[in-house]
């Protein structure tokens, strides 16, 4: 695969939140660490082609079986971050049931020294882990902390333990372990663990069992499976022991043997994976400190590594309750969620939405699977291929099911993104187009290396270059420049119609968008040749296979016709295209201070052609054509009304009065979306109309419940018509009021978002955590569209 290097000229600037302008070194140095594993979790992780990663990991001490690792959907237990501000902490609550424990998962970074900008390496960082139990018995538990370094050349990257010697064993594990060690990302660091709880008779849990091990670097990731196997070798050897030194009468009476499995206490001479074991009983805390080196040139010794350590954990309470009493400001400020409009669940529930959203981005690299396809029929060309290994910097769905980039998903989510951080969400916008071959295609879904893999059934692992998924990356362009062209009246237009806005944010924004421009329109030309229809000027998603349009994003949502048609013309994708046109002209505004010619005749021309080729007499608005029927009583056009019905309102202008779409096929459209027997229900829109025969048939995906982002969009739509249309605005207010219910109270429940919701009950269901596009609720909240 070329890749296509994206290079964007930024203008530095700090805004009164800190944000670190995008694109600088400094914001690179703050941004080094983060929690950028998704699938599992917690973890903290460099964003490097050589990552160094630490994780957590716990189970019964008793039991290994239950081992807690990956970022799972379980009925067992339950996890998502409270707050997290995505660079400077977070903080996590883990409710572990099967084990009776409630723990928290805690971080704060510390990249700052003095007014020096010119460091890289990330600076240091402060986990904590504490747990307490949920009331009644505490078993014992074993929990783990590891670190490796997934460095793919060799050097110096051997972990080494203060007291231990490489390459030896300590047989009773240490008390305070210190580890050095030396990354490419970060260079040299120091790792200091310390354990604090209520004592116990137990002498296992008095220190640190450990155990260091070479691995293959793309093979460290499966730590759970390395640990696992230790264990069950310890257990082994225990239990033979035991065995050995009882009678047959102690035998007969044992109900079964007590043993606690435990890491060997040993480390390998070249060890790229060190693994920390401390036996413990709620309540707990284990503190982790991070030291830089370049961040603490002056820090070399033990004494002075405990010392600096020491000072960080003591610090911890008092800084992380500042860092959250300023992200429950930065809430309220940004999104008007406050406890003036809305109650502590709900609040409570804006706050999860975001911290998971901002806290389950992860930094992918590794290796792609690709399939080549002919343009001319869609037909697959030779083998599928692994293309070299790129990075992807990306928020995710959910990190229970999808813990990977969509690309369907992802614009939904720097829908929220840029408005907490504009700066990420650049950083976010720019690795997916680098993603973006040379032809201009983006692979939908990003499944970057073996653990990414590991999680996704190896059917929907290649992915097919003819193939394209909804362009949302483009309403974020779109909303950007809508933003700077808002601002019109301080831009100053040059002799030679160049427009320079005034505002220095708005001056580096304008200048991303123009650096990012010639990607975009690559982007828009793959989708113009390659997904275009028979007919000139129409649509049709590639891909499509008999009851499923798996890249267009809706799946199973009937398109009139199961077998799949050359003739076809997609509403949902001339308007997404439509919308890409849109966006890139406004763009051009921005960079030349007037429209391109191009784009603007055919945005006029597209206008014509909603009409021309969409227009559906029989339901009087706008449908899939699905090919001439030889059955003439059909029709040509699919009758199914639903969420494809709803595009032409998500992006075209509204004041095009020669457009049926605002004559009477508007009020046409407003009597479907408000009728209880078709789209209309108190929890939200449904995907497909209540009296369609295939409403809630077969997998019923988006055939019936109801989904967040379509909702959003209707909402947006509304709004933006309801200045001028009175049942525009009278249908927002019972839409908007009963989304914010049907979430809040399966949050109440639940604690938790969900997918999809049911059309018919408003449950929650299918993925959870789902704070993905459901996490718009929050910007509904604040109405920000």
């Amino acid at each position: 695969m070329k890749h296509i290097i994206l290079l964007l000229l930024v203008v530095a600037a700090v805004s009164c939140e800190q944000e670190y302008e995008y694109g600088t070194s400094y914001y690179n140095h703050t941004m080094k660490w983060g929690s950028y594993r998704p699938q599992v979790i917690f973890g903290m992780k460099t964003r490097s082609e050589d990552p160094l990663v630490t994780g957590l990991a716990w189970h019964n001490a008793h039991n290994f079986q239950n081992f807690r690792h990956a970022s799972e959907m379980s009925e067992h237990f339950s996890y998502g971050w409270n707050k997290h501000d995505g660079v400077n902490f977070g903080s996590q609550t883990v409710e572990d049931r099967e084990n009776n424990v409630v723990m928290q998962t805690e971080f704060i970074k510390d990249f700052s020294k003095g007014d020096s900008t010119d460091q890289k390496d990330g600076g240091d960082w402060t986990v904590r882990i504490s747990g307490k139990s949920k009331g009644g018995y505490s078993p014992w538990i074993s929990l783990y902390f590891y670190i490796s370094s997934e460095q793919r050349k060799a050097g110096d990257q051997t972990f080494r333990i203060s007291g231990v010697n490489s390459g030896g064993s300590k047989k009773k594990g240490v008390e305070l372990p210190i580890v050095r060690g030396n990354n490419p990302s970060v260079n040299e660091f120091s790792l200091m663990l310390q354990s604090k709880g209520e004592a116990h008779d137990d002498p296992r849990s008095s220190s640190f069992n450990f155990w260091g091990t070479e691995q293959p670097y793309d093979q460290v990731w499966k730590v759970k499976d390395f640990v696992s196997e230790k264990l069950q070798q310890d257990f082994i050897e225990q239990y033979k022991e035991q065995i050995a030194e009882k009678s047959q009468e102690e035998l007969k009476s044992m109900n079964g043997p007590s043993i606690i499995p435990s890491l060997p206490n040993t480390i390998d001479e070249s060890s790229n994976l060190l693994v920390f074991q401390k036996i413990v009983k709620a309540p707990f805390q284990l503190d982790v400190s991070f030291i830089s080196s370049e961040k603490n040139p002056e820090v070399f010794n033990n004494a002075q590594i405990k010392q600096q350590a020491k000072q960080a954990i003591d610090q911890f309470d008092k800084q992380i309750t500042t860092h959250k009493q300023s992200f429950d400001q930065k809430l309220s400020d940004t999104f008007h969620i406050n406890k003036t409009q809305f109650t502590n669940d709900q609040i409570e529930m804006a706050s999860f939405a975001i911290s998971n959203m901002i806290g389950s981005i992860g930094y992918f690299y590794g290796t792609s699977v690709h399939q080549r396809h002919s343009m001319s029929n869609d037909q697959p060309i030779g083998e599928p291929y692994k293309v070299p290994p790129y990075a992807l910097f990306t928020a995710v769905p959910a990190r229970s099911f999808f813990p990977r980039g969509f690309l369907w998903d992802e614009g939904y989510h720097q829908l929220l993104i840029q408005r907490w951080n504009k700066q990420i969400s650049k950083d976010i916008i720019a690795h997916w187009f680098n993603s973006m071959n040379a032809e201009g295609w983006i692979p939908r879904e990003q499944i970057l290396g073996d653990e990414a893999r590991s999680r996704v059934p190896e059917q929907f692992q290649t992915q097919h270059d003819s193939h394209a998924n909804p362009p949302t990356m483009f309403m974020t362009a779109l909303h950007m420049a809508r933003s700077i062209l808002s601002k019109s009246s301080t831009m100053t237009i040059d002799s030679l119609g160049n427009a320079t806005p005034h505002n220095t944010i708005e001056s580096a924004d304008a200048t991303f968008l123009k650096n990012l421009y010639p990607l975009l329109s690559r982007n828009y030309e793959w989708y113009r040749k390659t997904q275009s229809g028979v007919v000139k000027n129409t649509y049709r998603w590639r891909g499509r296979t008999p009851g499923h349009t798996l890249s267009s994003g809706l799946d199973d949502y009937p398109r009139g016709t199961d077998v799949p048609r050359a003739e076809e013309r997609h509403l949902d994708l001339f308007c997404w295209i439509f919308m890409m046109t849109d966006t890139l002209n406004k763009i051009k505004i921005i960079i030349d201070g007037k429209s391109d010619g191009v784009l603007e005749d055919r945005l006029k021309q597209m206008k014509s052609d909603l009409d021309r080729f969409h227009w559906n007499r029989h339901v009087q608005w706008y449908s899939d054509y699905v090919g001439a029927q030889q059955n003439a009583t059909s029709g040509d056009y699919s009758n199914h009304i639903g969420y494809v019905s709803l595009f032409p309102l998500f992006f075209v202008d509204q004041d095009e009065s020669n457009l049926k779409l605002f004559d009477d096929g508007l009020e046409k459209i407003y009597d479907d979306l408000h009728s209880n027997q078709k789209l209309w229900t108190n929890h939200g829109i449904v995907s497909l109309s209540k009296s369609d025969p295939l409403f809630g048939t077969l997998e019923n995906y988006w055939r019936g419940p109801i989904w967040m982002n379509i909702n959003y969009l209707t909402l947006k739509a509304l709004y933006e018509h309801s200045h001028s249309r009175s049942r525009s605005k009278q249908i927002y207010v019972e839409l908007r009021k009963n989304l914010i219910q049907t979430i809040s109270a399966e949050w109440k429940k639940t604690k938790s978002l969900y997918e999809q919701y049911n059309a018919n009950t408003g449950r929650g269901q299918k993925a959870y955590p789902f704070t993905g596009w459901t996490s718009l609720i929050v910007l509904i909240m604040g109405e920000l569209f």
